[in-house]
């Protein structure tokens, strides 16, 4: 996964969805130079309680920084 030294200037939160053991987001996250990534992330739990472990996490991220 790319790291960025910067800190984000903005977070945007498009969507978050659950259903039974699987919740997942996705997004843009802006950086004040510019750049932006846009972000998936997927979390499926071992259970439905609420004290349940993470079984697996996926996540995507993707450059979408505007093109000059």
């Amino acid at each position: 996964m790319p790291s960025h030294p910067q800190t984000p200037s903005q977070l945007t939160v498009h969507t978050v969805i659950t259903h039974g053991t699987d919740c997942g987001a996705d997004g843009v996250i802006s950086y004040a130079d510019g750049r932006r990534q846009a972000f998936s992330h997927v979390v499926i739990f071992a259970g439905h309680a609420e004290t349940a472990k993470i079984r697996a996490i996926r996540t995507y991220l993707v450059d979408d920084t505007p093109v000059a």
